[in-house]
């Protein structure tokens, strides 16, 4: 084996060679190896998230925190829906109203008033009430017993009683004309006077009877009815609806027949002097 030559003293004063070092040790290999060492090691250690472009962190902290502001702003919408949200009330109970009551037929035709009652001795004048009405009247007296409506310049209007001596009975005004106003009074005795609305007459039944004039409500059907009057001077029988008269019977005397009447609601008028009677079938 062949071995490198030994370096021999020499004489004085002779150095020796400078000793060789081997190829790894050398300085221009170690250091550039350590280098690149170093840089994969810091590259193998180093966090990818550390490493991301910097301007892309804020765009990241922008998009983690709208998480968070989202569910606040839902919350406070949902606040407001509830809030705001119309409250259900209790549906409220409507009561049904009472059926109106049924008109009077006769009241709506005729109207209606406070009745008046007088009384006197002599001649008098009374202010009417109303423009049709029932006027019930005595008299106790031996001579004219008289009863006139007025119109408004005092000139006669109708006729409702003329007779001598005693009197009682009930007649009416107005039913097909107004005007009238007063109502004017000649008597010789006492006498009384009640004027009431046409409503409060009484209603005719079957078989019906008195004695003098009378004015009844008949509310019946169309029906022929049987008379009767047993007396000396005018008996009339009349049916109105206060729009037309329907003269049944004028007669003097005593009488005895048949007539027909109409349907009602209308107004049965009788003038007599001695008793009657009416049946219908």
């Amino acid at each position: 084996m062949s071995t490198s030559p030994q370096w021999q003293p020499g004489g004085p004063g002779s150095a020796a060679p400078p000793a060789t070092r081997p190829w790894y040790r050398k300085k221009r290999i170690l250091i550039p190896a350590g280098l690149i060492l170093a840089v994969g090691m810091a590259g193998a250690l180093s966090d990818p998230a550390e490493t991301a472009d910097p301007a892309a962190a804020p765009a990241s902290s922008a998009t983690q925190a709208t998480p968070s502001a989202t569910p606040t702003k839902t919350s406070e919408a949902a606040v407001v829906a509830a809030t705001s949200a119309p409250v259900d009330s209790p549906t409220p109970t409507v009561e049904a109203e009472p059926p109106a009551p049924a008109v009077d037929p006769y009241t709506e035709r005729f109207g209606t008033f406070a009745t008046v009652t007088e009384s006197g001795t002599g001649d008098s004048v009374i202010k009417l009430p109303g423009e049709a009405a029932l006027v019930t009247a005595t008299h106790k007296g031996s001579s004219n017993f008289v009863i006139e409506t007025l119109d408004a310049s005092n000139q006669m209007h109708d006729l409702l009683v003329n007779e001598i001596g005693s009197y009682s009975g009930v007649v009416s005004y107005g039913l097909q004309t107004d005007g009238a106003t007063m109502l004017k009074i000649t008597a010789d005795g006492a006498w009384s006077i009640q004027i009431a609305p046409i409503a409060t007459a009484p209603v005719a039944t079957s078989p019906l009877s008195g004695t003098g004039d009378a004015v009844y409500k008949y509310e019946g059907s169309a029906a022929v009815a049987a008379v009767t009057h047993s007396g000396a001077s005018n008996f009339v029988l009349q049916q109105t609806d206060g729009t037309w008269p329907n003269l049944l019977i004028n007669e003097i005397g005593t009488y005895q027949g048949s007539v027909p009447l109409l349907s009602g609601p209308s107004l049965l008028l009788i003038t007599a002097d001695g008793a009657w009677t009416i049946a219908t079938s």
